[in-house]
């Protein structure tokens, strides 16, 4: 797979959306100091703001290959990579814990291999679509990827709007982790705790049964953000 990397590459820069920090060429910290600048320029500019932080659980343990081959698919992911990553992550594998390892586990049922060239390939495409959708609710307002940490900022001078706009994003990602089998962290977090953020929680809550956790903090790609409310980091 190593010999493969540049064509993978390839594939990466060539379908990745913009608002993909993961991609190579880009910055995670660059990606989340533009969301940080987004959310304070519209607080200053009196704005209503709803940040979702949506993290999954297990990400690369939860991930069903015959699901993710057909997100390969619709994106022309070169099939001879997929075949071989599919080998590679199908195989026989032994655990190993410090000197000590583990019979040969035949039957791996979910899940890709963290440390696989293909692995970051494989989080992009089948959260690929996921994105498109998010970032298209609100225009000008994307949804941010990086790997499997979604960071959208919604921020507009009317309230209906962001609250249905919200309300829509978070109906979108919960039935899109359904349908794919994922399943989202309780690392999840919408930002700042304001009385519209506790509205859409709630509704979100009544229309799906998942509940969404509201705070007045949270971490985005490492670094703590609170939705516009205050600075967190210099």
């Amino acid at each position: 797979l190593k010999t493969q990397v540049p064509r993978l590459r390839e594939w990466d820069v060539a379908t990745a959306h913009e608002f993909d920090s993961a991609v190579s060429g880009n910055s995670s910290l660059r990606a989340e100091l533009m969301r940080a600048l987004e959310t304070e320029s519209a607080a200053r500019e009196g704005k209503y703001i709803t940040h979702f932080l949506w993290d999954l659980r297990k990400f690369y343990d939860s991930i069903c290959l015959r699901i993710l081959s057909g997100h390969l698919e619709r994106l022309n992911f070169p099939r001879h990579l997929a075949v071989m990553g599919f080998i590679a992550h199908r195989g026989p594998r032994i655990l190993r814990a410090g000197s000590g390892v583990s019979r040969v586990v035949g039957a791996t049922g979910r899940s890709i291999i963290a440390g696989c060239q293909l692995s970051c390939s494989f989080a992009r495409a089948i959260l690929y679509e996921l994105v498109v959708q998010l970032t298209l609710i609100i225009p000008g307002r994307p949804c941010w990827q990086h790997v499997d940490d979604l960071s959208h900022v919604m921020a507009h001078g009317t309230v209906e709007v962001i609250r249905n706009g919200a309300i829509q994003a978070a109906t979108q990602v919960i039935n899109y982790a359904d349908t794919n089998k994922l399943e989202i962290s309780e690392k999840t977090a919408i930002l700042p705790d304001t009385e519209l953020n506790r509205g859409i929680a709630k509704a979100i809550e009544d229309r799906t049964s998942f509940k969404l956790r509201v705070a007045d903090s949270g971490i985005d790609v490492g670094v703590e953000v609170t939705g516009g409310v205050k600075r967190k980091s210099a």
